[in-house]
């Protein structure tokens, strides 16, 4: 930081932070502690402190390909009955190497990357600065907006948000009258792809995951002219390119064109609208001028924009609401300052964790357009990243993952017939915008084997039917697809055991191997099971309730569960990893795939399967830490929250926002203290929360299964959708005085089992649409 910076006292933040607005007390000077906000399709960020700031505008399909056309997945199906054999001989080893081998021969060998993303382009705001007094930076959830304050003999502010109502963004810079003077150039950033060996983990990855790719820059032109920039990229492989542009209006003062860019003399503010556009054919190029054209017909003021934007984001954004009962003081803290109390507290605080909530939610608003966020493979990452949505009551984010997934089904289909030789659809464990193609694995990965990432992409369509009572929504995008599914079980669990059991053969327990076996290519993973039993236990339960199957696919259904493995259970009564008895334990490791059936499954409950809930609960006790991956620790919380363990949950909870997973910015980063941003934990810190206020299947709804451990001792959660068919309208507890209420309303003709801590349970009948409220 090259000039004096000094933070507002926390006594003058009032009008500035408060709930759902997050600060920042200094300047963001690594990329890491950026405020983000987006409007699903763009996302805007700032970097940098008054006297020169860099702001990045980000869209969602903008990628640098390194293929005409994606890698097909490995045509492989031929070798399927070999592998096996030497499997079933013990050559585990081999049998690993000759998928590899298959692979190659059939045109698509291993280590493949999805193509990586870049920004559209930077904006470098340079101004002459001496010194900021009273600075702040917040991220106002409810509106999406960012704001910078400073003083300097007047106040300085920036403000900008993403607008949902006219897709672009918006960047207002505002001075004491006739004082803003500055620089703006635009600047398309110069892209390293590739780097040296696996050493460093420092290097960001991108939002796919990636740190290793082969691919060509894009040719991009910036021309400056008077008030505007624009920015025109061509791709290589004759893939077409994308357009971005600003436009720029002063209030006062005078604007011009030099060899630096834009130059604005004299002015009291700065309006800047931008934007950016992907196309595809080369023939029918969007061309920077016209996008221009468009932003140039918006109207000319930030307040008009902002008001068309937050007329569809506040409400998304304000459905729920938790408030955990804390000290009205903490919401005028900064994130350093609030991270900084949750360090040195016994319990945890309650205004840090109500903003890791909001920040969960607002992150699927800010990345959820065409697509959902796409950091990492489904399941471990992209899956965590989503998981709040449903029960977050944001059905218009999960759409996104809807038909992301929907989409991929073609090539998931080719996916199942090239590598397995089977019916049905095989989702890729690596997808990305261009295409659900499996290409991204190896021999120490065995993705091309991970047949259960399909059925965990389709628990969160599931969930949405259990959260909307939609039995269109069933009949029409869940059921075909659970059925859909089932055929490849048919067609791949055609191998038994000496008891007559059907086996998983190859399978994969990502990314783990048992610890008497260096091998991850295995048999029987726990998580194939419990994935298996949930498609057949679907189909046949919501299937006869909605009328859906034949009579002969019932019946192989019911057949095909009937003799998929039994479980097995290690010396100490936990749940094993893999269901072979050859197999070791290895307990030391971030993923615990085996814990599906608790979460998001929900096979694993006490007054459901007594023995299993006991045995997953020390399985999930059991476990290590591995890297500490935070999808890692997310996916152990989330399995405690569902199995009422609140000991554990406060723990991992702690964990993740003590120890170095959260930035200044309130996103998350893959491990601790890196500068690879990986939401993970932003989107499932929500899910932990909220599943351990309140647990609910079809039929049941259950208060405080796993509060915390002496924290949160009273509050109020208002609009979460559960998974009961009924949205929670207002649950408040007081547990100092045993008190309780809850009201909600019926999304269906039902009786509810409601279950409250100390109490006995209640049965109530409601009809669709009627409302109750319960006391205890």
């Amino acid at each position: 930081m090259s000039i004096p910076v000094r933070t507002m006292p926390k006594e003058k933040r009032r009008g500035f932070s408060g709930r759902h607005i997050i600060t920042q007390s200094l300047p963001a000077a690594e990329a890491v502690n950026r405020f983000i906000t987006g409007n699903g399709t763009l996302l805007l960020r700032m970097t940098g402190s008054p006297e020169s700031e860099l702001v990045e505008l980000d869209h969602e399909e903008l990628q640098a390909p390194q293929w005409k056309n994606p890698p097909k997945a490995p045509l492989m199906a031929d070798h399927l009955e070999l592998i096996r054999r030497k499997m079933l001989d013990g050559e585990y080893k081999k049998a690993a190497e000759l998928a590899d081998m298959a692979a190659s021969q059939g045109g698509t060998p291993p280590y493949f990357n999805s193509n990586p993303s870049h920004p559209a382009f930077l904006l470098s705001v340079k101004q002459p600065v001496e010194s900021a007094d009273e600075y702040l930076q917040t991220l106002d959830m409810t509106k999406g907006e960012i704001r910078v304050h400073w003083e300097e003999d007047g106040i300085f502010e920036r403000r900008m948000f993403c607008s949902r109502a006219d897709s672009c963004a918006v960047l207002l810079l505002t001075a004491p009258e006739g004082r803003l003077n500055a620089r703006i150039q635009g600047i398309f950033p110069e892209l390293h792809y590739e780097r040296e060996g696996w050493e460093s983990n420092d290097i960001p990855s991108d939002r796919h995951g990636n740190w290793d790719c082969i691919a060509e820059a894009p040719k991009v032109t910036v021309c400056h002219e008077e008030e505007r920039i624009l920015f025109d990229g061509v791709y290589e492989y004759e893939r077409g390119g994308f357009a971005g542009a600003v436009v720029a209006e002063i209030t006062d003062g005078h604007i011009s064109v030099d060899n630096a860019g834009l130059r604005i003399e004299g002015a009291t503010k700065a309006l800047l609208i931008m934007s950016a556009e992907r196309f595809t054919d080369p023939a029918l190029p969007v061309s920077s001028r016209s996008l221009a054209e468009k932003l140039s017909a918006l109207p000319r003021s930030y307040d008009t924009l902002l008001k068309r934007h937050c007329s569809i984001h506040t409400p998304i954004f304000e459905r729920l609401s938790v408030d955990l009962g804390g000290d009205e003081e903490d919401y005028l803290l900064s994130t350093t300052e609030l991270k900084q109390k949750q360090f040195l507290s016994q319990e945890m605080v309650p205004a840090y964790m109500e903003a890791m909530v909001d920040m969960g939610r607002f992150f699927l608003l800010a990345d959820c357009g065409k697509f959902p966020p796409i950091f990492g493979h489904v399941n471990v990452n992209i899956n965590h990243q989503i998981s709040g949505g449903n029960i977050g009551n944001l059905p218009e984010m999960m759409e996104s993952f809807f038909r992301w997934i929907e989409g991929q089904l073609p090539d998931a289909r080719e996916n199942a017939r090239r590598i397995l030789g089977t019916r049905g659809f095989f989702i890729a464990c690596h997808p990305d915008e261009e295409s659900g193609n499996l290409f991204h694995f190896n021999e120490f990965y065995p993705h091309e084997y991970w047949i259960s990432s399909s059925g965990w992409c389709l628990q969160p369509f599931l969930e949405h039917f259990y959260c909307t009572g939609d039995r269109t929504f069933l009949k029409e995008r869940v059921l075909p697809l659970y059925a859909e599914l089932a055929l490849l079980y048919e067609d791949f669990l055609t191998v038994r055991d000496k008891d007559g059991y059907r086996m998983f053969i190859p399978s994969y327990s990502p990314e783990n191997f048992p610890d008497n076996l260096p091998c991850m290519q295995v048999i029987n993973a726990t998580m194939d099971i419990q994935v298996a039993r949930e498609v057949l236990t679907t189909l046949l339960t919501w299937g006869k309730a909605a009328d859906f199957g034949t009579p002969e696919e019932r019946t192989r259904w019911e057949t095909l569960l009937k003799e998929l493995p039994p479980y097995r259970f290690g010396s100490h009564g936990e749940l094993k990893e893999w269901a072979w008895d050859a197999f070791e334990e290895r307990f030391d490791h971030r993923h615990a795939s085996h814990l599906y059936g608790c979460y998001p499954g929900d096979e694993v409950q006490p007054d459901l399967t007594p023995e299993l809930y006991r045995a997953s609960m020390i399985a999930n006790r059991m476990r290590a830490l591995g890297n500490e991956s935070c999808h890692g620790v997310m996916h152990r919380a989330q399995a405690a929250a569902r199995l009422k363990d609140a000991w554990l949950v406060q723990k991992l909870l702690r964990f993740t926002m003590e120890a170095g997973y959260v930035t200044d910015a309130f996103t998350t980063v893959h491990n601790p203290y890196r500068k690879n941003i990986f939401p993970d934990g932003q989107g499932a810190l929500p899910t932990v929360l909220l599943e351990s206020l309140i647990y609910s299947r079809p039929g049941v709804i259950e208060l405080l299964p796993a509060l915390p451990e002496g924290s949160f001792r009273h509050g109020c959660l208002k609009g979460m959708a559960s998974r009961s068919f009924a949205e929670i309208t207002e649950f408040t507890w007081d547990l100092d005085a045993g008190h309780y209420r809850l009201s909600l309303r019926s999304l269906a003709d039902q009786e509810l089992l409601l279950r409250a801590p100390g109490f006995e349970e209640r049965k109530i009948c409601l009809a669709a649409g009627q409302e109750a409220a319960v006391e205890w």
